[in-house]
């Protein structure tokens, strides 16, 4: 999937191959959509945004973030 967001010229591939690796979720796929902020295309750099601002909303209810001493 990060071969075919970094290789396509199609924006609408680029951003299903992004929704795919947000559902995926392993680290290097963070990593990576970490990287799409600087996306040629708009489209790209908006859904990768979402999916990591989800991630980190959903830690922060979950309970996942660090307890603050």
């Amino acid at each position: 999937m990060i071969d075919l967001v970094e290789k396509t010229d199609d924006v609408y591939i680029a951003r299903a191959a992004v929704q795919a690796l947000g559902e995926i979720d392993t680290p290097e796929c963070r990593q990576f959509l970490g990287t799409l902020a600087q996306h040629q295309a708009k489209m790209v750099r908006d859904e990768a945004k979402r999916i990591l601002s989800g991630r980190n909303r959903a830690r922060l209810y979950s309970g996942e973030r660090k307890e603050q001493a």
